[in-house]
């Protein structure tokens, strides 16, 4: 099998890359640039250099490969445009289409406090007004199962690992700027996570056994709390932690991650994804890897 990953050169792409070459797998994906110098970080991954992924680099994409898989990170419009066109370059050709989303969807707004919702896979919820765009670009990528794509879903949550993330460098971040390990108002806010290395061996998992349509979580468990993290942190570097406001939170780290990446729930079980894929997570230690990991 011929596996493409769009976006090989990021965080996620990287390891997802990685983890279907080790799994015997003919691996190709696309950078945008300095194809040749990524080479020698993706050993056994052939890259190609594309500026664009329009709509003839994605016929390309779908010709040469029998599983696509989009790491990239783009915006809400962009994602929409991107999968509409993979869609339509797969429709009735029984290839696989891997969709990387993630639980921000489900993020429930709080300021800080603590909310005990959590979500399986197909469990009803309402999304936030910002995130609407992208379940709709989830339900056409799953829907298009009846246009003979086999078409899959993953949700990770907080991810993180080998120095990477999206939230947790926020964190990092705040003792740069402010001299304080920081968080939203009580801090007690929860989002689940994954170790990326896990989340890469659930994708390898879903395009060997997944199921046409199908919708999966890559959750492990919750975090304590964002002011554990930052706890940790603060005796990382010899500091204090400080609470924000969301108005503070907000000048500090940027609307959408002061209101959802840092400063709202997002709890999501996984039964489908370990059930149905036999998914394994073995990488739990989310508070030791934020204390000794190479994220400053």
């Amino acid at each position: 099998m011929r596996v493409f990953v769009v976006g090989a050169n990021g965080y996620v792409g990287r390891h997802v890359a990685r983890a279907f070459s080790a799994a015997g797998l003919s691996v190709l994906g696309s950078v945008r640039k300095n194809a040749a110098q990524l080479s020698e970080e993706l050993p056994g991954v052939v890259l190609r250099q594309m500026p664009e992924v329009d709509e003839l680099a994605v016929r390309r994409i779908v010709a040469e490969s029998d599983a696509v898989v989009i790491a990239a990170q783009l915006n809400l419009q962009e994602e929409n445009e991107l999968y509409r066109r993979f869609i339509a370059a797969m429709d009735g050709s029984g290839k696989t289409l891997i969709m990387i989303s993630g639980t921000s969807v489900l993020t429930i707004r709080s300021g800080g406090a603590e909310d005990s919702r959590r979500f399986a896979e197909d469990d009803p919820f309402s999304p936030l007004p910002w995130l609407i765009g992208r379940v709709d670009t989830e339900n056409d990528v799953r829907t298009s199962a009846a246009r003979g794509v086999r078409a899959m879903v993953i949700r990770p949550p907080l991810i993180f690992g080998n120095g990477g993330s999206t939230q947790i460098p926020l964190l990092f971040e705040s003792v740069r700027k402010t001299g304080f390990a920081c968080y939203v108002g009580e801090g007690l806010n929860r989002y689940s996570y994954v170790h990326v290395e896990d989340l890469a061996e659930l994708v390898v998992a879903a395009v060997a056994r997944g199921t046409a349509g199908a919708l999966y979580h890559a959750s492990v468990g919750d975090i304590p709390s964002f002011r554990h993290l930052a706890e940790l942190i603060a005796q990382r570097f010899g500091c204090q932690t400080r609470s924000l406001t969301l108005d503070e939170a907000t000048q500090l780290w940027g609307k959408f991650s002061a209101h959802v990446g840092l400063g709202g729930n997002s709890r999501t079980l996984a039964p489908r994804a370990m059930r149905d894929l036999g998914w394994e997570p073995r990488r739990l230690d989310i508070s030791s890897d934020v204390l000794a990991g190479p994220y400053a």
